[in-house]
């Protein structure tokens, strides 16, 4: 999946999509109305060995020479099969709309992510514990506060906190 309308990389990617259906890669652009933001590969392969085996690289970066000097960013390769699979079933959702009752391991927006979110922290509650993250949801602008009224929640994204 390619973002086309990614911010400063618009260009690129769309010449970057097009490398890569050149090359015989399956590209999609997402679907109309969702904003895409996930960075996920998912490889099928005949290995060496005769086995089909699948690789799923997942990763919070956005692979831009610039940005990356400003921004920390993660990455995961892995051959994990519950992985893959639920990496399979979010391409799933998106080129098809195919929506899955659950997404494994994965925590996907618009579907799972603020309620698995809770369900991480509230399991965590009573562990002292420093927790710093992202959140550019609109519509849920307290989530932190409502859900721990006496803590500190400190959020930086553009969704007012």
């Amino acid at each position: 999946m390619v973002e086309l309308k990614a911010r400063f990389d618009e260009a690129s990617n769309i010449r970057w999509a097009r490398e890569m259906e050149d090359a015989g890669v399956q590209v999609f652009h997402g679907l109309v109305g969702l904003k895409t933001h996930c960075k996920l590969c998912l490889l099928t392969r005949r290995d060496p060995d005769g086995e089909t085996r699948q690789y799923a690289h997942l990763g919070t970066g956005n692979y831009n020479a610039t940005t990356a000097r400003i921004y920390t960013d993660l990455s995961l390769l892995t051959a994990d099969p519950e992985i893959t699979s639920a990496v399979h079933d979010v391409f799933s959702f998106l080129t098809a709309y195919a929506e899955h009752p659950s997404y494994g391991p994965l925590l996907v927006a618009p579907l799972n992510l603020a309620e698995k979110c809770l369900r991480l922290i509230e399991r965590e509650a009573d562990t002292p514990a420093w927790a710093a993250g992202a959140d550019h949801r609109q519509n849920e602008r307290t989530a932190g506060r409502e859900y721990y009224p006496g803590s500190v929640c400190r959020f930086a994204g553009g969704s007012g906190y």
